[in-house]
């Protein structure tokens, strides 16, 4: 698994102003998944068109005004809540009330992250609520017959991302039951009642939906996502695999 960085443009308007004291980015806090380049204004719009950034950060007021966002940039806006709605109908991600905190932004930047996972035939990127394959390996069969994106619910995406994050660690059930609250639906009423059986019930049924999806696509990524009994599952990577 590539944990290849989001990089994103954060732009101060004047909060939270100990970001800047501390210089608290991504790297500095050694976080695999994200980079983020600092600014006091917009650069042109032909650097933003350039390419170098997958997100940006700023202000409503910033996003409401300025013409040098080219379309299609994701754009996560703050400021009062009384912008909220003016930013959504913009076309604005996500919003933020004035007072987040880095913490509050890292959780939701961790949504964009794209992690490339390595299969049998190929290597995957995990694009929002889709798995999208990026290039085959030399010396195997082409892949007409195997579908070229995989879509996933919101549950399965967040438990693979999540599996991805802490490749080689268990992620306990609670962990997973949590990211994948919006599949529970589909659970038994009697086994998905409160308590930790429940729990590992609804879980249980959530990775299995998700292991027969990459199954379907590469038997080398079902192969990676593995139960780990009485405690959660587990993605184990492929150090061996040349790309």
């Amino acid at each position: 698994m590539g944990a290849l960085p989001i990089r994103v443009l954060l732009l101060s308007g004047g909060e939270p102003s100990f970001l800047w004291a501390t210089g608290q980015t991504g790297e500095r806090r050694g976080n695999p998944f994200l980079r983020v380049d600092r600014a006091e204004t917009l650069p042109s719009r032909k650097e933003m068109e350039s390419g170098s950034w997958q997100l940006c950060v700023l202000p409503c007021e910033t996003y409401l005004s300025n013409q040098n966002l080219p379309p299609g940039l994701p754009a996560i806006v703050y400021g009062p809540s009384t912008l909220a709605l003016d930013c959504f109908e913009a076309g604005a991600s996500d919003f933020m009330r004035s007072g987040w905190s880095w913490l509050e932004l890292e959780a939701r930047l961790f949504r964009y992250w794209g992690p490339e996972l390595v299969g049998d035939r190929a290597t995957y990127r995990l694009w929002g609520l889709r798995l999208i394959r990026l290039r085959e390996f030399d010396g195997i069969d082409p892949l007409s017959d195997i579908e070229v994106g995989l879509e996933l619910s919101v549950g399965e995406a967040s438990a693979l991302r999540l599996l991805a994050y802490r490749a080689g660690r268990v992620l306990p059930y609670y962990a997973l039951k949590r990211s994948g609250s919006g599949d529970t639906t589909e659970v038994p009423a009697a086994e998905n009642a409160a308590g930790p059986g429940g729990s590992r019930a609804a879980v249980a049924m959530m990775m299995s939906r998700l292991r027969k999806k990459l199954l379907s696509m590469d038997p080398g990524l079902a192969r990676r996502l593995r139960a780990v009994r009485s405690q959660g599952y587990i993605w184990i990577e492929d150090r061996l695999r040349k790309i």
